[in-house]
């Protein structure tokens, strides 16, 4: 609806015209009515009027005094029409010149009202439409350029003109959001595949307001997955509340799914020092694809034979297949040589192969382990491949990445063999419930008890048929449900009290554990 306002010092002009034509059916509604031009002036700042419809001859100030007072001020997205009486038709012409669109004489009819209506009404959708058409064009000129440092070949218009529309960015990460079940969205027609895209984007942009040129649609790092790019930086956390990283990014996750009534996920790229490095972060993201490609339920039996038919006259498959064996008995020397040779060798191949042979040697891996505990968690196992092989993110380093990922993963099957870690879950259990309030990861549990971290992961989870993360916040929930039934503390402060700096992240997780708010929880409980 396009909104007016009524300007007259009649006050039965002001009553009569509401009750003149079905406004609604025009399109309009009556924002607001103003007795004279100064009140009119305010009117306008506050409601923001499409059209102003206003007396030429008014007290204090008249209708040409007004509308040079309403330019002066900046009004320029108003239209304004003049009302006038016969005796004032030059007078009316004149204010014209003034900006005023267009006038109507006393007695007004409907039908030249209605005629006025539809003229604004016209006005405002090519307005509309122009202000769409250069919004695209703007968007996609940006896009035009981030797609250069985004492939990593830019120069300095390139880079110019996404600090124009970003500004200086610190701290960047390239996200991949998309449909968490990708087997469900392959299945559907490519029309529809193509809508949830849309929605996809559309429920990303509300999650970023004033900041719609992070949010990228259409540029897939990876063949025909229908997902959306955000440009991530530091500079977001500044209007965030507080949250760190982890925080912001797990916020945004369960944001977005709320919006799309189905589960979506992060695929967050390494982080990078400027958005010049992108193209760091988005090979990050490519392979870390890959891996969830892995792990989302393909027949692992036989990957290795369908794929290595296309690439046994470039690669040398005995080579790869001793690379693993190295890693098996954690002979690090030869790791680092056996992982330059590799790397020299897929310098040049095409993504596509490069990737095929990413699989054959993940694959390779993850027997490794599955031959020393076969119930081990082989999701467990591909996500450590995962951060240890992408966390650094210069990927064209001569394989050195990889090498640290490759030693990493033969201390891991070390400690897998050794069997040991058992007898410090109590110790850390204990470390959990007296330090719940700070920022622990598995991560840091990991380092403090001299266990691998993706198998300390691993262990808890069979332990206390939870994850670690799962089981922190189990454990501040019960401390919040305390402070709930033994306290008047007010629930930010809970919040605080039990680790979570973002209150509304608190409530959420405490509805998703309990089945209630905290506060409809303290009514309940203490009733």
């Amino acid at each position: 609806m396009l909104k007016v306002l009524l300007v007259d010092d009649e006050p039965y002009i002001l009553q009569g015209l509401p009750v003149l034509i079905d406004w609604e059916k025009e399109g309009f509604e009556i924002a607001g009515k103003a007795g004279s031009a100064r009140e009119a002036l305010a009117a306008i700042q506050q409601a923001q009027p499409d059209l102003v419809l206003a007396d030429i001859r008014m007290p204090q100030m008249n209708g040409l005094a007004f509308l040079e007072e309403a330019r002066k001020r900046g009004i320029s997205r108003t239209y304004f029409v003049m009302m006038s009486g016969y005796s004032d038709f030059e007078y009316a012409r004149t204010a014209l010149k003034y900006g005023c669109m267009d006038y109507l004489l006393k007695p007004i009819s409907c039908e030249e009202l209605i005629h006025v209506l539809r003229k604004v009404r016209a006005l405002k959708e090519e307005e509309r439409r122009k202000e769409r058409d250069d919004s695209l064009i703007a968007k996609e000129f940006f896009t035009r350029n981030m797609i250069a440092l985004i492939r990593g070949k830019y120069d300095e218009e390139n880079r110019e003109c996404v600090r124009q529309y970003l500004g200086e960015c610190h701290g960047c990460r390239y996200i991949c959001v998309e449909v968490e079940d990708g087997a469900m969205t392959c299945a559907l027609p490519k029309e529809e595949r193509r809508r949830l895209q849309k929605q996809l984007y559309q429920k990303c942009l509300k999650e970023l307001p004033g900041e719609e040129y992070r949010c990228i649609f259409d540029i897939s790092v990876q063949g025909e997955n229908h997902d959306v790019a955000i440009l991530y930086s530091e500079e977001l956390l500044g209007a965030s509340g507080g949250l760190t990283e982890q925080e912001y990014q797990g916020r945004l996750k369960e944001r977005v799914t709320r919006g799309m009534g189905f589960p979506v996920r992060l695929v967050v790229g390494g982080k990078v020092e400027s958005l010049e490095r992108i193209a760091d972060s988005v090979r990050t993201v490519r392979m870390a694809r890959l891996l969830l490609g892995l792990e989302s339920g393909e027949d692992l039996e036989g990957i290795e034979e369908n794929d290595w038919g296309l690439l046994e006259k470039q690669v040398d498959r005995e080579g790869v297949d001793e690379l693993v064996h190295m890693v098996k008995h954690n002979q690090k020397d030869a790791i680092a040589s056996g992982a330059g040779k590799l790397f020299g060798e897929l310098c040049c191949l095409e993504s596509r192969s490069v990737n095929m042979v990413f699989r054959y040697l993940f694959v390779k891996l993850l027997r490794l382990a599955t031959g020393i505990d076969e119930n081990i968690d082989q999701h467990e196992v591909l996500r450590f491949i995962s951060r240890c092989a992408f966390e650094q993110t210069d990927m064209e380093d001569g394989g050195k990445a990889m090498t640290r990922m490759l030693m990493d993963y033969g201390d891991y099957l070390m400690q897998l063999r050794r069997n040991q870690s058992q007898a410090v879950l109590g110790q850390i259990e204990n470390d959990m419930r007296s330090n719940f309030r700070e920022n622990l990861t598995l991560k840091d549990m990991g380092a403090k008890y001299f266990i691998n971290a993706a198998y300390l992961g691993q262990i808890f989870k069979k332990q206390y048929g939870e994850s670690f993360k799962d089981r922190l916040n189990r454990i501040r929930m019960e401390r919040a449900e305390e402070l709930l039934l033994h306290t008047d503390m007010k629930i930010y402060e809970i919040a605080e009290k039990v680790g979570y700096r973002d209150s509304d992240y608190f409530i959420n997780r405490f509805l998703a554990m309990k089945g209630c708010t905290p506060t409809k929880y303290r009514k309940q409980n203490r009733t």
